[in-house]
């Protein structure tokens, strides 16, 4: 994007216009905050801006006499909130009246507790919304803290109709439910940047697509809660998710920051605090004058479900630079799932106009197997003057693609191959029952040769020694690495010749820090120049994502990436 060319007066008056623009809190002109099971009011005066919610049983959008109201016997030590909660063992419904083509943000909160032949903690349900299953076999076993799942819901219509659908013999239930539309700006991109060959373009404005917000991370915090945010939303801190802390430090600033709201900035986009903190790279001038070709890189990993989708919103405001010129803004790298993100690296100044513009970058990823999405910041060597990276804040949604009608589809389909299926089954069973049989009068004198079994060596890269690093991951916890079997790609290089390649690791080599360590550069025997990433016992990256990186980058011919030439289990 072009930069205005303004006079200084101009500039002025229209950042003291951007100012006031954002000055005010959102107010959904339709919204609904219920209080499943109350049967009085609850005033939520710190919210910002305040609200009210209301008990389910003052009001018309219960659809389903059946259902009961339950209260929590231990009522001292809970948030009044989640105080009550409505259940049943059949289907019930919540009906709520919308404007027709709107995006609107539907929240179902959820935290169970043992009530005289109700155990909530036991419930095993669906939700399904126009015709979208949300929720699917849902059960919450979690009776410490709420868990609140949150939806971007598409109607065409008025209505909204959310339905709790019990599984057989099972109890369906609900805390808490919010439901207002959503800020127009807020899901306004046409056309996503794609990662990958197999994610696909999606059909239409994002705002016509069914999404679950699977992760809100501010980087590096602080937490921001429905008290000091904006649409009462919670941003978490990164620490669970960042790789080796140790690359990265973490810088804030107290200043006004510049939305533009015409061109999609906005405090209902992310808060303030999500713009006025940021993690950046540690590195130092000294560091590039020792060593030119230095590079590092921070790292973040979420755990996800394979098979979907997603949109990865990553939030960026320039923080740390003097000036936002053209010629002296932030230049760097972004890596989603090991692809680099933009074709070209990210210039901070082609995406904004006036200095601290908060901004956001939308892009589509399909998860197939890894089930496990990476973002990267690094380094641009090329020509940036100034050499750093920044990131703000993260979203992560997962792109809903299961309807109703796709399920009973899919029944349909299941019997009948199950049908075709069995009947192939009971054919060849018949045939090769002869076989067998024919077999064994002509060959019962032949001697049969012993078969001794063999078994997959077990390993790990993070077993106990001198050179391993714990075996823990943050995103799955512990893990048993014997049930692990030894990656079979041919390409196990000794520990032996990696020391020789590297001068055992002399800190001279050192060219960067990534995600499970230090990157060493090297030469093997045979002189072929290589990268070398060690596990570090710092590094919170673990097993799981140990191997799949490996397997991965096994398979992986990018011009922008290296390819893997040999790893050590040692």
């Amino acid at each position: 994007m072009e930069a205005f060319r303004r006079t200084p007066l101009l500039l002025s008056l229209l950042l003291s216009l951007l100012s006031t623009a954002t000055a005010t809190s959102f107010k959904p002109n339709i919204s609904y905050y219920i209080d499943c099971g109350a049967t009085k009011a609850i005033d939520f005066s710190n919210d910002s801006p305040p609200r009210i919610f209301k008990a389910d049983d003052d009001s018309n959008l219960l659809s389903d006499n059946n259902s009961i109201s339950l209260s929590n016997p231990n009522n001292s030590s809970t948030v009044s909130l989640y105080s009550t909660a409505r259940a049943s063992y059949s289907i019930f419904t919540y009906k709520f009246k919308m404007h027709p083509n709107t995006s609107n943000v539907l929240r179902l909160h959820f935290l169970p507790f043992s009530a005289p032949s109700h155990d909530l903690s036991t419930a095993k349900f669906s939700v399904h919304a126009l015709n979208y299953i949300l929720l699917d076999n849902f059960t919450v076993s979690d009776t410490a803290s709420p868990t609140i799942k949150e939806f971007f819901l598409w109607t065409d219509s008025s209505d909204l109709e959310v339905q709790f659908i019990p599984q057989s013999k099972s109890i369906a239930f609900v805390s808490a439910i919010e439901a207002f539309i959503a800020p127009q700006e807020m899901l306004s991109d046409l056309n996503p940047t794609l990662i990958g060959d197999a994610a696909k373009p999606i059909n239409g404005l994002l705002g016509n697509q069914v999404l679950e917000t699977m992760y809100r991370v501010n980087m590096p915090g602080p937490l921001i809660t429905p008290e000091n945010g904006t649409l009462w939303r919670t941003w978490f801190t990164d620490d669970p998710y960042i790789y080796y802390a140790d690359a990265s430090n973490k810088t804030s600033v107290s200043t006004s920051l510049n939305y533009v709201p015409s061109l999609g900035s906005s405090e209902e986009i992310a808060p303030d605090a999500v713009y006025n903190s940021a993690r950046i790279i540690n590195v130092s001038d000294v560091q590039f004058i020792s060593n030119p070709g230095f590079n590092i890189n921070v790292t973040w990993g979420f755990r996800v479900d394979s098979g979907y989708q997603y949109l990865i919103r990553l939030h960026f405001c320039d923080i740390i630079s003097e000036t936002n010129s053209l010629d002296n803004g932030l230049v760097f790298t972004v890596y989603i799932m090991d692809y680099l993100a933009l074709k070209n690296n990210l210039k901070i100044s082609e995406h904004t106009t006036y200095p601290q513009e908060p901004f956001y970058i939308d892009f589509i990823a399909h998860v197939t197997s890894a089930q496990n999405i990476t973002v990267s910041i690094g380094l641009d060597t090329t020509d940036s003057t100034k050499k750093n990276a920044l990131l703000n804040g993260l979203e992560i949604f997962k792109v809903n693609n299961l309807t109703t009608n796709s399920r009973t589809l899919k029944k349909n389909h299941l019997a009948v191959i199950l049908g075709a299926t069995i009947g192939g089954v009971i054919v060849i069973a018949l045939i090769l029952s002869c076989i067998v049989v024919v077999s064994i009068k002509k060959q019962h004198q032949k001697h049969t040769p012993e078969v001794k079994e063999t078994s997959h060596l077990l390993w790990s890269p993070m077993t106990g020694g001198v050179n391993s690093i714990d075996n823990s991951s943050k995103s799955g916890g512990a893990t048993t690495i014997g049930a692990s079997p030894r990656v079979d790609l041919g390409l196990l290089i000794s520990f032996a010749q990696i020391k020789m390649a590297t001068g055992n690791f002399d800190e001279k080599n050192l060219i960067g820090v990534g995600g499970f360590g230090k990157v060493y550069k090297g030469v093997l025997s045979n002189g072929i120049e290589v990268a070398v990433k060690r596990a570090s016992s710092r590094s919170q990256q673990g097993f799981p994502e140990f191997q799949t990186e490996i397997e991965v980058l096994s398979q992986i011919r990018h011009r922008h990436l290296v390819s893997l030439i040999g790893y050590c289990d040692e």
